[in-house]
C-alpha cells in the first residue's frame, strides 16, 4: 500500500514537475517574444530619428569637422528633440508649442555663448 501512494504522490510530482516548465517555457517564449517586438521598435524609431537628423542638419546646412562632433551635436539635438516632443504633448498645459530650430545642435550655454 505504501508503494501505491509512492508511485502516486511521485507521478503528481512529476505532473507537476512538466506543467511547471511548460509554464516556465511558455513565459520564457513571451519574454523572448516581447523582447523581439521592443527591439523591433527601438530599431524603427532609430532610423526614423536618423532620418529627421539627416533632414534637420540638410534644412540648416549643418556639417561637422569629425565623426566625435557630428554624434556629440547628434546627442545634444536628439535630447532637444525629446524636450520638444514632450513639451507639445502637454501644449495645452504650458499655453505654446515649442520647436526645433538652428540651435537644436547646441546646449543652452553654447547658443548664448555664440551671440
Amino acid at each position: 500500500m505504501t508503494d501505491l501512494s509512492e508511485d502516486w504522490l511521485v507521478r503528481l510530482l512529476q505532473q507537476l514537475y512538466v506543467r511547471a516548465s511548460l509554464r516556465a517555457s511558455l513565459l520564457n517564449m513571451k519574454t523572448v517574444a516581447a523582447i523581439v517586438l521592443l527591439s523591433c521598435a527601438f530599431v524603427a524609431h532609430g532610423f526614423e530619428l536618423e532620418k529627421e537628423w539627416n533632414l534637420w542638419k540638410a534644412e540648416y546646412g549643418k556639417k561637422y569637422d569629425c565623426e566625435e562632433m557630428e554624434l556629440s551635436r547628434r546627442s545634444i539635438w536628439a535630447a532637444n528633440k525629446m524636450f520638444v516632443d514632450a513639451h507639445n504633448a502637454n501644449a495645452k498645459l504650458h499655453g505654446y508649442t515649442v520647436k526645433m530650430n538652428e540651435f537644436a545642435d547646441l546646449v543652452r550655454t553654447g547658443a548664448v555663448i555664440m551671440f
